[in-house]
This record gives C-alpha cells, structure tokens and sequence, in this order.
C-alpha cells in the first residue's frame, strides 16, 4: 500500500499556511508505522483557527488508534480520519468520484498495483522533488513501485511479500508437510481432501485479481511495464499462460475452492476447519487474529510455494 497526494485542491479559508507537503508526508509515515504498505497525498486539506487540518481516508484497522495517539502528540496539524471500504470493495470508486469532484483528502491508501490506475485520473500530486532524498531509507522494488515512468507518486509504508498461511495442527494430525513448491502444493491439495473429502487446502480468489497478479509476477511475468516512453500491457505471457493451467487443473478437479474471500461465508469456513490454508500477503495475518481469534496457536506460516529452485515471490 501507499500513500499520495491528489493534485487538485479544494479548500476554504485559512489564516495561516498549511503545512509542507513533505511535512504531511513524514506525519503520514509516522501514522503508520509497522502497519501500511504505502500511501499517497491528496491536495485539499483545510484547517481550523489552530491547527492545520489534514484528512486521511483509510479501510486499514487500527488507524484510528494511530490517529488519536499522533493528534494528542502535538497541536499543529488535526489529522481526520474517514474509514472507507477497502479498495476491491468500493474504496478506489469513492476516491475517484471525489477526485472528479475535487472533495479529495489530503492523504489516502491504496495498493501498489492500483496506484497506476489512480494515477491515470490525474489526481495524484507528483512527490519527486519533495522525496528525492528519502530513496536509500526503502527496498528497491519498494521504491521502484511508487514511481510510475520514472516520477514519484507516493510514499511506500509497508511492502508485503506474498505467503502461505496453514493449519499446523490439522496439517500435524494428518502429517501433511508445509508445502515449499507448486509441485508440493497440489499434493498437499490431494492429501488434505483424502484426509477430509469437505476440506480445501486453500482458496482461488474469484473476486480478488490482485491474487493471480501477484503469483504471475513470481513467474517474472509482470502484467505491464513501461517501454520506449508507453505503457506495455499484456496478460497472455508464458508464464501467465503456464499458471492459468496450473491453477485450473486444481480447480477442475476439486482441490482447491474457488469463491469469494474476506467474505463471511469463507471465514466460516475456515473457522470450521473446511479451508486449511490462505494464500495472500503477509498482512493476512491481521485477518486471522481479528476474524479466527478463537483458533489461536492452530496456525502457522510459511513462504509462499516457487517454481522449482526458482526463489521468487510477488507482493501485494
């Protein structure tokens, strides 16, 4: 995820200027801490007669404590918080209709792979002058994700590889091994239906693109790129094509389930113990204390499966 900063700006009066957009950026960073993958500026705040005021729109939980916790630090910015929907389930459609309608926040949130989307709209700010020196303090492909063409749009705040979330105990009573490979994986698939016909070792995300996005960057074929100054796009590479026929295979033959997540219907069954593992970003782990709390010490978390020897993995 990240954060950025929307380029159109509304606003009503002021007596006295606002913070730095730099300055918004570092409060942002410190907001999140340990808990985002990235974020970006918006560019309507407004203030009250004492401090400047500045917005944020978040469907991350737990922001409201680190909210409250940066407002009672100090008295020269009022962060607001509004709670949206995530980002597959409305939030970026808000977030567009309030870039239309120059209503935008000040700083909002919003995965790696949906900033070039965001960006199309024109309604980021560009950062690049305001964070030149910050480069060295990030991974590189952190880096590297919120500079579409070479310019940078917003402020990497979290970078979370893609892993593979298991039921240690159920995996233990039928002695089933933590799956290293694609290959191991769709054995394990087979042994975990022979050892409970209603189980699924995990879920092919019907309502979740960013999912198949990810696993087919870890074949080292990315979806687009920039070349020769233009977007390149494609879905149909080797490897995408390989993995389609991988995960189909699981799915025609009933090893894998193939449904909405992050629904209650999923959580369910995950809790019944009919869904034995979870494939997503490491964040999930938030999803289990909050949705599973009662199936505490029952999991466990490995690396995502590679390709063979290749060691590779996508991020969300």
């Amino acid at each position: 995820m990240v954060f950025g900063t929307p380029s159109g700006a509304a606003g009503g009066s002021r007596s006295r200027p606002l913070p730095s957009r730099r300055s918004l950026l570092r409060a942002a960073s410190g907001l999140g801490a340990g808990a985002l993958a990235g974020g970006a500026l918006t560019g309507c705040s407004q203030r009250s007669s004492s401090a400047a005021r500045v917005r944020i729109w978040s469907w991350l939980s737990g922001m409201d404590q680190y909210v409250a916790a940066f407002n009672s630090a100090q008295r020269d910015i009022h962060v607001q918080l509004s709670s949206i929907a995530a980002g597959v389930s409305g939030g970026y459609a808000q977030l567009a209709n309030a870039i239309r309608a120059h209503n935008a926040p000040d700083i909002l949130h919003t995965e790696y792979q949906a900033l070039p989307q965001i960006l199309t709209t024109g309604g980021l700010r560009d950062l690049t002058d305001d964070m030149a020196d910050l480069a060295d303090g990030f991974l590189p492909a952190a880096w590297r994700g919120v500079r579409p063409g070479g310019r940078t749009w917003a402020v990497p705040m979290d970078f979370c590889p893609m892993t593979f979330f298991y039921r240690k105990d159920l995996y233990d009573e039928a002695g089933i091994g933590a799956p290293r490979t694609w290959e191991e994986f769709a054995r394990a698939a087979t042994a975990v239906r022979r050892a409970d016909p209603e189980a699924r070792i995990a879920t092919f995300p019907i309502n979740d693109g960013a999912f198949f996005a990810g696993m087919a960057w870890q074949t080292g074929d990315p979806w687009w790129r920039i070349a020769a100054n233009s977007w390149q796009v494609g879905i149909d590479g080797e490897g995408t094509m390989a993995l389609a026929g991988y995960w189909q295979d699981l799915i025609a033959s009933g090893k894998v389930a193939h449904t909405a997540v992050a629904t209650q219907s999923w959580a369910s069954a995950i809790h019944r113990g009919k869904l034995w593992g979870m494939l997503g970003a490491t964040w999930g782990v938030g999803t289990i204390k909050r949705s599973l709390a009662a199936d505490k010490g029952r999991w466990a978390l490995t690396t995502m499966p590679t390709w063979g020897d290749r060691q590779a993995n996508g991020v969300f």
